[in-house]
């Protein structure tokens, strides 16, 4: 079973504040161990920016080890450490904050390019494919329906049945709820509302499977080429 990242470890910090190029080339030569648990402490974009310049098979590398990284040990801590010192000298400096993580993973790739995302995904997927759908789940979340045009979000309810709409919706915003009604017609939305109201108790599991389900056919969708999530940066139009 995998073994959740730990969250914090003393050992070395890297300044955030690194030029991107100097890191970019630094991160070229080194094994991806070391770069999975450099990138992990930067700023998700940072990340991104340096994930997205490098080789692509060693793109899907460096986020597998960050996705599956365990507690590091003080032994590697302490080599990785005196390579940044020789290395890359005044712009180290001591506390390690992070160690990855899905998470870290996710928000990394919420920023690199799509062709990026679409190289490490499909690879991680090969290699571990309830990781990449785990990564993959993280990156676009229900809440972020809100954030997509409303010929997107006509499409997406076209593919729903109302009884997973209404489970989704249980346990959303009233922002969200709205987007959703002022996107279908008005005797939809008040069957919808009326659903609602008329709803018991139910577990959270079962919301959660709901809106896993709109999300799913909303990425099924995207694959097909019938609509776009915003999300992360945008590829050049040519």
């Amino acid at each position: 079973k995998r073994v959740e990242a730990a969250t914090e470890v003393s050992a070395f910090y890297l300044l955030q504040t690194v030029d991107d190029k100097q890191l970019l080339n630094f991160l070229q030569n080194e094994h991806p161990q070391t770069a999975a648990l450099i990138l992990a402490n930067l700023k998700p974009t940072q990340a991104a920016s340096i994930l997205s310049e490098l080789p692509e098979e060693y793109q899907y590398e460096i986020a597998y080890r960050v996705a599956t990284m365990e507690k590091t040990s003080p032994e590697l801590i302490e080599d990785i450490e005196d390579v940044l010192r020789e290395q890359m000298g005044s712009i180290f400096g001591g506390g390690l904050s992070k160690t990855g993580g899905v998470d870290t993973v996710a928000e990394i790739l919420n920023s690199v390019s799509r062709t990026a995302e679409k190289n490490i995904l499909t690879n991680l997927r090969e290699r571990d494919a309830d990781l990449a759908n785990e990564i993959n789940d993280l990156m676009f979340i229900f809440e972020d329906l809100i954030t997509l045009p409303a010929a997107t979000i006509q499409m997406i309810l076209k593919e729903v049945n109302s009884n997973t709409l209404a489970l989704a919706l249980k346990a959303t915003t009233p922002d969200l709820r709205q987007k959703i009604f002022d996107n279908m017609s008005e005797r939809a939305a008040a069957m919808l509302k009326e659903e609602l109201d008329y709803m018991g108790p139910v577990r959270l599991k079962e919301v959660e499977n709901a809106q896993k389900d709109i999300l799913d056919v909303a990425r099924r969708l995207e694959e097909s080429g019938e609509i776009q999530l915003t999300r992360g940066e945008e590829e050049e139009l040519i």
